[in-house]
C-alpha cells in the first residue's frame, strides 16, 4: 500500500494533526526561502544547451516517426504530446494518476515508452543532456558549497524536529 492510501486510511484526528505539522513546516524559513526560490535548482540556473542537441533532437524526431505520432514535440523533453496525452489519459487537459497495480501499462504505452527510450540514447539526445546538467550542477554546487551545506544542516534539523512532532502525535508513518 502506497504513503497516500496509508494517509487517506487515517482517522480525522490524524488528518488535522497532519494538516496542522504541514502549515507549522512551511512557517519554517527554509522551506519558506525553498517555496519562495523555487528550490535549489543549479541545473535550470546554470544550464545552457550544449552544442548538438538540437540536431540530437532531431534525430530523436527521425527515430520515433515509425510511431506515427503526428503531433510530436521538437524534443524528447515535451513528450507527450496531445494526442499521446490522450490516448495515455482518456480525456485531454486533465492529468491521471494511473496506479500500474490497479491500471496496468497498455501495450501501446509499452511500445511508445521503448520508442522513446531507445531513440533517446541511439540520437546522443540523453547523453548530451546529462553531461550538459551534470557540469552545471557541478559548477553551482562548486560555487555555492558553503551555503548548500548550511542549508543541508538546517533542513536536518527541520526533518528531525518534523519527525520528532509526528512521532509525539502518533502521526508518523515510515
Amino acid at each position: 500500500m502506497d504513503r497516500w492510501k496509508k494517509q487517506d486510511q487515517q482517522p480525522q484526528a490524524w488528518k488535522q494533526a497532519q494538516e496542522k505539522c504541514s502549515q507549522e513546516a512551511v512557517k519554517e524559513p527554509l522551506a519558506q526561502q525553498i517555496e519562495h526560490d523555487g528550490g535549489i535548482s543549479p541545473s535550470s540556473a546554470q544550464y545552457s544547451e550544449p552544442e548538438g542537441l538540437k540536431e540530437a533532437a532531431q534525430r530523436w524526431r527521425k527515430c520515433m516517426e515509425p510511431l506515427g505520432i503526428t503531433d510530436l514535440a521538437e524534443h524528447p523533453d515535451g513528450i507527450p504530446s496531445k494526442s499521446l496525452h490522450d490516448k495515455f489519459n482518456g480525456v485531454s487537459g486533465e492529468v491521471q494518476y494511473k496506479d500500474p497495480f490497479v491500471h496496468p501499462v497498455t501495450a501501446y504505452e509499452l511500445k511508445v515508452a521503448t520508442q522513446d527510450a531507445k531513440c533517446r540514447t541511439e540520437s546522443g539526445y540523453t547523453k548530451l543532456q546529462y553531461e550538459a546538467e551534470w557540469s552545471a550542477s557541478y559548477v553551482y554546487v562548486q560555487k555555492h558549497l558553503s551555503e548548500l551545506t548550511a542549508l543541508r544542516q538546517k533542513s536536518q534539523k527541520i526533518q528531525a524536529k518534523a519527525v520528532e512532532f509526528l512521532k509525539a502525535n502518533g502521526n508518523y508513518i515510515s
